[in-house]
């Protein structure tokens, strides 16, 4: 059973059956009441048994009724007394952990010995929900954090408040690592770190390109860049002309004004014209048919 949830009838007789002699640790109320309602039913459901075996024959003579009732007294009576010798011991050691989940000595169950006060005593103890968090009998057994105590973020242990480095996994308790960003290595295909330039599986090298520092965010980014990849901010102004021809403004980078180099409209879309030696279709400003070769006029 995961910790933390509660026990059902089954797991927490087999919990008890299974620690049948030991007196260390915790029990939470869970594990010890459903064994004590359990052996309860059991305890109930022979002697019922034998009473009605015993009572249920009316039609033998009274003195061979009589024997009858004797023997199935004695057989119930025998039944309970193994049973409660095979039981005894589990009820004992889990009693002595349910004390120790409340931060008790498991020497306080002869309290039972106390008439009425005594007994009451340790029915409030029995009650009593458990310390939280570890106490000098062992873990909790909710798993709850108790004062002076916290869990790691990556191992998930349970350690000290005070604890810098977790003993356990060896990182920092509270600070959560983010996952390495992964690539592909062009040599192997094996996935490694973007950080990385050489694979650790093949030992091949990425080429990286010229890198400069963003004026904005400070981050690099491949140099020539118009716009910074991380922030998107404009790295370098764009020197504008104005075009003499049709007067549109236009990156002075581009060497020539996009709107007057721009094709026609016939050249986009040209007329056709029919071959009068082969009848081929072909564009109109083409003065030699590229089907047959003659010369069109």
């Amino acid at each position: 059973m995961a910790k933390g949830k509660k026990m059902s009838f089954a797991e927490a007789t087999v919990s008890c059956f299974k620690n049948y002699g030991n007196f260390n640790g915790r029990a939470r109320r869970s594990e010890y009441w459903k064994f004590v309602i359990v052996q309860s039913l059991v305890w109930i459901l022979i002697l019922g048994t034998g009473v009605v075996a015993a009572f249920g024959t009316n039609d033998l003579k009274d003195v061979e009724y009589l024997d009858y009732l004797l023997a199935g007294g004695l057989g119930t009576g025998g039944v309970l007394i193994v049973y409660n010798l095979v039981t005894v011991l589990p009820m004992l050691a889990v009693t002595c952990r349910r004390l120790h989940d409340t931060d008790h000595s498991g020497a306080f169950i002869f309290l039972v010995c106390i008439p009425v006060i005594g007994e009451i005593i340790l029915l409030i103890w029995l009650l009593s929900d458990g310390t939280p968090g570890k106490n000098r009998y062992g873990e909790d057994p909710k798993e709850r954090i108790g004062v002076g105590e916290k869990i790691c973020v990556h191992c998930k242990g349970r350690i000290d408040s005070h604890f810098r480095i977790c003993p356990y996994c060896g990182e920092d308790p509270d600070v959560l690592k983010k996952p390495p960003v992964i690539k592909i290595c062009q040599g192997c295909g094996s996935k490694i770190e973007i950080g990385e330039t050489t694979c650790p599986h093949c030992g091949y090298q990425e080429k990286i390109p010229a890198q400069e520092k963003c004026p904005h965010c400070g981050k690099y980014h491949p140099k020539g860049s118009e716009t910074c990849p991380h922030c998107g901010k404009l790295l370098r102004e764009k020197r504008m002309k104005i075009c003499p021809k049709c007067g549109s403004r236009y990156d002075a980078a581009l060497g020539a004004c996009p709107e007057c180099v721009r094709p026609s409209e016939d050249e986009l879309n040209p007329k056709k014209k029919i071959c009068s030696a082969c009848g081929g279709s072909y564009s109109s400003h083409w003065k030699v048919c590229p089907h047959c070769g003659a010369q069109q006029s």
